[in-house]
């Protein structure tokens, strides 16, 4: 797929088009100039945060090993990383470690994001769970 197939994608996906979106980056990846790799998770991310729901764990298995894979001390790969972490719900441990070496303007968000998930993994949707929040919590 083209940057601009995934730029024409409608604002809302189900969680398993994100998913079937995620495999298919995969196969593309090769081909593909870390610009364009970046620009393509960013957009994957914010269709996987827009479905309000939690992925599957074979798909948060794929994002992080890629995470893993591709890690390199580099603002733009820390700025995707952690976007990927944040929107997959993806472990702490992963997101602490990326964000012990961010200098981008995000670190007083992202410690937030951090503080505010609770158990092992980050919590995509903490902010959708706040008392008299209005509209339904995430589950």
């Amino acid at each position: 797929m083209l940057i601009s197939d995934y730029e024409e994608l409608p604002e809302t996906v189900s969680v398993g088009e994100v998913s079937r979106l995620f495999r298919i980056f995969l196969d593309e990846e090769p081909e593909d100039s870390n610009e364009t790799k970046f620009a393509k998770l960013s957009i994957i991310s914010e269709k996987q945060w827009h479905t309000y729901s939690h992925q599957d764990d074979e798909t948060k298995g794929l994002v992080a090993a890629w995470i893993e894979r591709n890690w390199v001390r580099s603002s733009q790969f820390l700025d995707c990383a952690i976007g990927l972490i944040y929107a997959f719900g993806l472990g702490k441990d992963l997101f602490v470690r990326a964000l012990s070496v961010y200098e981008g303007e995000g670190e007083t968000e992202y410690r937030e994001m951090l503080d505010r998930s609770k158990g092992s993994d980050i919590d995509p949707y903490w902010s959708l769970n706040r008392p008299g929040f209005p509209g339904d919590s995430i589950s």
